[in-house]
Order: C-alpha cells, then structure tokens, then sequence
C-alpha cells in the first residue's frame, strides 16, 4: 500500500468504519511511554491518562507527518520525535519549540474513542456517535471463574476467509487432526443458524463426541458437547462449549483489525471455567491455541497463493458452507451505507457430519 495513499483501505471500508475494533491488549498500554497500533490501515498511538483511562489518536503529527510513537511522553503529553511539536492528553498542541512562545498553537491531533473489556482496548474508527458496548464480551471476565490466555497473531490474509476459518467446523478434523476431531467417524448433528444485522449464530445439537483436546483436563473418553459459533459485525468471532454443564465450560474470542486486502491482526482470548482444573488446563492452553493458530495460517497461506494465481474466484459451496455466504452478504450489505433495503439473515437448520 503506497505511503502516500496511506487511508485507502480506511475510506473503501465504508460503512464498516462505524465499529468498535481491537487496536490492542489493555495491559500494553502505559502512562510511560506510547504504544502504536494500526486499525483499518489506519496507524494509531495510544497510552494511558493520569486517571490511567486509555487515549486514542492518529499517529500522524499534524506538522509534518512523523509518527508520534516514536517520540515520548512528557508527564501526560505527547512529544513528536522530529521537530518536538508536544501535544496534550486532549489533543490541542502546546508547543512548537521553534516557533513564537507568545503565539498559541492551532494544530490539533484527531482523537478516536476507546473502549476496554476482556483485557482489550477497542478504538471507534467511524464519523458517527459510537455504538454501544460489546455483547460478545460476557462470559469473558475473570471474576466469573475464568481462566484466560491471550494470544495477538499477523496473518497475511483478507479478513473475510479468516472469518470463514474460525467459524468453520468440517476444517478442524483435518486441518487439526489429533487436536480438535479426526475425519476418522464423522457424526451427524443439527445446525441451526440465524441471525440480524448485527452478527449470525450457528448452534449444534449436542452430540457425543471424543474431543483430543479435552485430555487437557484429563477427559478421556466421549463425553456430550454442545457448541456455539457466533460471528459479530464487523470482525469478530466467539467460539463456546459446553461440556455437559448448563454454562461454557470453554470461550474463545476472536477479534480482526483488517489493515488491508491481505493483512489481518488477530487477537485471540482463549478462556476455560473449570473450577479446580482451570490451572491445569490453562497450563497448556496457550501452546496449544498458538500451534492450531499456525495450523490455520499454514492452510490459509496456501489458499492465499492460490488466490493470487487466479484471475477470478471459482467457488463452489454445500449446505455446511451457508453460515459463510450469509457472513459475506452481511459485510457487504454493512459496507454500503446507502443501501436503502435491510439485510434479513435467511435463517436456516441442515443436518452437518462433522
């Protein structure tokens, strides 16, 4: 993408500006020193208040375009590394050291609103008002038994197939064999989905299943699992289980910052509620999400280059593929703004081998 083209990406995105996106962890920022994220391509720098609330704003000093990560901060100011221009926690410049002490600086930085929740800090990239908090959120915090590891990963991929990736289940018996299913006894399970303008759910029918993965917390045999895949407007994805208990025993949050046709920045929260075993199973937890979030860019790479090889995209599609065409639909209805007729999800139930 060319420097001097630097918000293409932001300005084709459209009507998907008008959402809270994840810029980074919480626990990144630092009323010591500036942290630089990029949103939509958009480069951004943040860091935390006196009253330790975050601050966003472009990382672009207004003089003469130097990124203000790379400078530091002065008690709560920010101060650009090439001329020194410092800018306040609101935004206004208060001083140029090479121009006129008795003349007030006019340059202000653009600020974005913030939002924290789940050990994120989520910035607002549209004009609009912001929208409200973050439904897919709950279930997510430390102070109802979970055990969370958090993971941030690059892919070289446009977040439209990543989406299609993690809310996809036939993928995982082979792409993550001996992990999360194997191909060897697929079963038959009703999936319903259904959905608004907001995001779209699938939900399988329990069913008994012998899950690789469950020898973590010394599972063994079979045992009946219910779960839920849920794809949040505009890039977002929440994965939970239940293992035979009326709440999650197991949630995981996925959320992108596209920053371009083929760049995606995942932040994965991956959560268990197990009571006494949740030592032990978030233990080993973050090694194996790491290792199935390799498997995922490995078969993601591969379809990229093809991709890229290819004039056009032929696609054929079955019934289990239907949650991802509905997703599609979604996000390009959400892209434009002007569009006059509502976007209804089509919900349906089939029968999935998985």
């Amino acid at each position: 993408m060319s420097d001097l083209n630097a918000y293409s990406y932001y300005r084709k995105s459209e009507g998907l500006r008008d959402f809270w996106y994840p810029a980074c962890w919480s626990k990144d920022l630092s009323p010591k020193r500036p942290t630089a994220a990029k949103v939509l391509s958009v480069p951004l720098v943040l860091w935390r208040d006196s009253m330790g609330r975050a601050r966003a704003f472009l990382d672009v000093c207004p003089h003469r375009q130097a990124p203000l990560s790379c400078g530091r901060l002065v008690g709560e100011n920010i101060a650009c590394p090439y001329h020194g221009w410092t800018f306040s926690i609101e935004g206004q410049c208060v001083k140029i050291p090479a121009g006129d002490p008795e003349k007030k600086p006019k340059a202000r930085l653009r600020s974005l609103p913030t939002f924290e929740s789940g050990g994120q800090t989520w910035v607002w990239m549209g004009e609009k008002r912001p929208g409200q908090s973050l439904p897919y959120m709950e279930g997510l915090r430390a102070d109802q038994g979970w055990s969370t590891v958090r993971l941030q990963q690059s892919f070289a991929v446009e977040v439209g197939d990543l989406i299609e990736n993690f809310m996809d289940g036939p993928h995982t018996a082979f792409v993550h064999t001996g992990i999360i299913r194997t191909p060897a006894e697929p079963r038959p399970r009703k999936v319903r989905v259904s959905g608004d303008q907001s995001g779209l759910k699938v939900d399988h029918e329990p069913s008994v299943e012998h899950l690789p993965l469950l020898r973590l917390i010394g599972k063994k045999g079979p045992v009946q699992v219910r779960h839920t895949d849920a794809f949040w407007a505009p890039t977002n994805v929440k994965v939970d289980y239940w293992l035979g208990e009326d709440e999650p025993s197991f949630s995981a949050l996925i959320a992108m910052a596209p920053n371009g046709p083929c760049q995606t920045e995942v932040f994965v929260s991956v959560s268990v509620r197990l009571g006494a075993l949740n030592k032990p199973a978030s233990l080993g937890l973050g090694l194996l999400a790491r290792h199935i979030l390799k498997q995922d860019a490995n078969i993601l790479a591969l379809q990229r280059r093809n991709l890229e090889a290819l004039s056009e995209r032929p696609t054929v599609s079955v019934e289990s593929d239907y949650p991802d065409i509905q997703i599609r639909a979604l996000r390009d209805w959400l892209r434009k703004p002007s569009t006059e007729e509502p976007f209804v999800v089509k919900a349906r139930e089939f029968t999935l081998y998985l």
